[in-house]
């Protein structure tokens, strides 16, 4: 805004401002909104976006409560920085910052492809790795093939080949009512639904359901 240093402390002494972090103001003095507060940390770690789940909160909007809008946000940083960690934020280094960051959204984020990936990853079981997937797909701001199309050029990701294996029958249009067949356990692929995108989220908890 252009304003002096001078300036900027007044206003926070007449309370006409407050600061969320250094370097970083809000203009006015009540609670800040999950949506400032994301704006605040990626500003004060600058260049920076939001990842994992808080990317994904950022592309989905309030409604997605996979965790609380109290939570520490976190953000990504590329791979070269160090910074020191500050309360309320959770800052890890991203090994292809420039090419998974969408600088141009507000926030900005990592890619909701990647940020499914990661989140899935580090899920504490298959069941919660498939909830994540599910529902960024049934939110149609990505595909399966998008998801799975990520997931292919990377290497080090944990349940990689399940995951790999469970997008790839989402996108070749695997049904819900996917079963097993009884000699090999292989799962037998009906004709794509004509309403795919519909049935995103039961196909991905058909297939597991097939291989529990």
């Amino acid at each position: 805004m252009g304003g002096r240093a001078f300036d900027i402390e007044r206003k926070v002494r007449r309370r006409e401002w407050a600061r969320l972090l250094p370097g970083v103001y809000l203009n006015h003095t009540g609670e800040p909104t999950w949506n400032q507060r994301g704006w605040a940390g990626v500003l004060h770690f600058w260049p920076a976006a939001l990842c994992a789940e808080s990317a994904l909160r950022a592309a989905n909007g309030p409604g997605w409560r996979r965790r609380q809008d109290s939570e520490s946000l976190r953000i990504a940083v590329a791979p070269d920085r160090k910074v020191a960690q500050v309360p309320g934020y959770r800052v890890g280094r991203l090994a292809l910052f420039d090419e998974s960051v969408q600088p141009n959204k507000g926030p900005p984020r990592v890619r909701i492809e990647e940020a499914a990936i990661d989140v899935a990853a580090r899920a504490r079981c298959d069941f919660d790795a498939i909830g994540v997937l599910a529902d960024v797909c049934q939110s149609r701001r990505t595909t399966a093939a998008r998801i799975l199309e990520a997931l292919s050029a990377r290497k080090r990701v944990r349940r990689r080949g399940w995951l790999m294996e469970v997008m790839s029958d989402v996108a070749e249009g695997l049904g819900p009512g996917v079963r097993p067949s009884v000699p090999h356990g292989r799962a037998h692929r009906p004709p794509a639904p004509a309403a795919w995108m519909d049935r995103v989220a039961e196909a991905l908890r058909a297939r597991l359901r097939s291989l529990s």
